[in-house]
């Protein structure tokens, strides 16, 4: 059945931090060996992260440092040996399985008063049958199917929505206003905002009748299209999600909604939406308008090179055939004598890492939203169309996408970003400095 892998920044409010953790800096001189340069870190025995997924494979990526101790993992309730995360390895995943499909809970443990971080997470899920194509529906703020309450709390302005995906969003920082999304006949959605200083505080998502699950966009750096809810395996139906701010600690902070992503099959009753991307900006896959500008760019090019060459060709200032030297009329230079012989040149360095991040993905790999991915993980997408529905189509991040077809196989999510996240081994086997985020 189509598959999809998902992989998430440290800085989503959906994951969980209990205890003292804190966003990692530029100070620290390594900072850029992470994804995004982005890590949130603690050093006290027994803090967690936790989350939840829906589907059959999970990893927690992080780094392997000289100043890190041991931590542990429980999955479902069964807890795995003690782990040292010393080493000297950036991007190393530092915890993956694989399980039955279904939902899941994950937590870490720091098991020592020494470093452990989060990096990004990854987990694999697959809706539908075999022989269809999964569908992407990207749905804006504006969409109808989002109800904001009560209206006069909501703002369609918030701080620095041009960063949100199509520059558009919504923002309350009034407690108990909230924001409906009903959904029909669908299998997995994700609803993305921004996380920051200017964050909720604490925010409650609630399923229908179900337990709401509480969370915290407060953070200390802000990133804009962070997910604050995943849910799947929602079966047919009607559906409503409903996110509501619970409390602020500061008038600025705010809960902001910039869009939703809803992913289906034709057997669950899925389809393209005929208002997929209800702004007037529609949202495009950043890749692929690169990629378009870039190739268009060159065609252009090398068609006026041609047209230039016809034009001396034409008016005899052009001559392809090859002219014949006269070496008669070559004089030799009386000046001074340079040794003869081959000269040596030292081999250049070339860098022996290099990411690459692919956005298109052929029938029978597994895509990923987001940040170069696991092992297990293949490559994402985030395709677009236009401003009514996305075709089949990819991007490094496809959390800005309309609404998309994948072929029997998969697809990614969020930034859907590259699969291939292989843990990087950099540098000599030598004790990694301490960070300087150690005092």
């Amino acid at each position: 059945m189509p598959s999809y892998s998902a992989v998430y920044e440290d800085t989503a409010p959906f994951f969980t931090y209990t205890g003292a953790w804190t966003s990692g800096s530029s100070r620290d001189n390594l900072a850029d060996r992470y994804s995004e340069s982005s890590f949130t870190l603690t050093q006290t025995q027994g803090n967690t992260f936790s989350f939840k997924f829906y589907g059959t494979e999970v990893g927690i990526f992080g780094a392997k440092r000289g100043n890190h101790g041991l931590y542990q993992v429980t999955l479902d309730g069964t807890t795995s040996p003690d782990v040292t995360g010393a080493g000297d390895q950036f991007q190393a995943s530092l915890y993956s399985a694989t399980v039955q499909k279904g939902m899941h809970t994950v937590t870490m443990v720091n098991r020592e008063n020494k470093f452990l971080d989060i990096d990004f997470v990854s987990w694999t899920a697959s809706v539908g049958r075999d022989d269809e194509p999964l569908i992407v529906n990207t749905w804006q703020d504006s969409h109808p199917a989002f109800v904001y309450s009560p209206a006069n709390a909501w703002t369609a302005g918030p701080p620095s929505v041009g960063t949100f995906a199509g520059a558009t969003g919504h923002g309350s920082s009034t407690p108990g206003s909230s924001v409906q999304l009903t959904f029909q006949v669908r299998d997995a959605i994700a609803i993305y905002g921004p996380s920051g200083p200017n964050g909720a505080a604490s925010y409650s998502v609630q399923v229908g009748a179900d337990t709401p699950s509480f969370h915290s966009a407060l953070k200390e750096f802000y990133r804009p299209r962070q997910l604050l809810y995943y849910g799947a395996n929602l079966g047919p139906g009607s559906h409503n999600i409903t996110l509501k701010l619970e409390s602020t600690s500061d008038r600025s902070q705010m809960l902001a909604i910039d869009y939703a992503e809803i992913y289906t099959t034709p057997s669950l009753g899925g389809s393209f939406d005929s208002a997929t991307v209800s702004s007037s900006e529609p949202v495009h896959p950043v890749g692929l308008i690169v990629g378009i500008a870039i190739t268009g760019t060159l065609a252009g090019l090398a068609l006026g090179l041609l047209v230039f060459l016809f034009v001396l060709y034409k008016k005899g200032r052009f001559n392809f055939a090859p002219t014949k030297s006269n070496d008669a009329d070559l004089q030799s230079y009386d000046g001074v004598n340079y040794p003869t012989g081959q000269a040596n040149y030292a081999p250049s360095t070339i860098p022996s890492h290099f990411t690459s991040f692919n956005s298109s993905y052929p029938v029978g790999s597994t895509p990923t939203t987001g940040h170069q991915s696991p092992p297990f993980a293949s490559a994402p997408p985030v395709p677009q169309q236009d401003s009514l529905s996305i075709a089949a189509s990819s991007s490094t991040n496809p959390s800005q996408g309309g609404a998309a077809v994948y072929r029997p196989r998969s697809i990614r999510k969020n930034q859907l970003r590259t699969t291939n996240r292989d843990s990087q081994s950099e540098g000599p086997s030598v004790p990694a400095p301490p960070p300087a985020y150690m005092t």
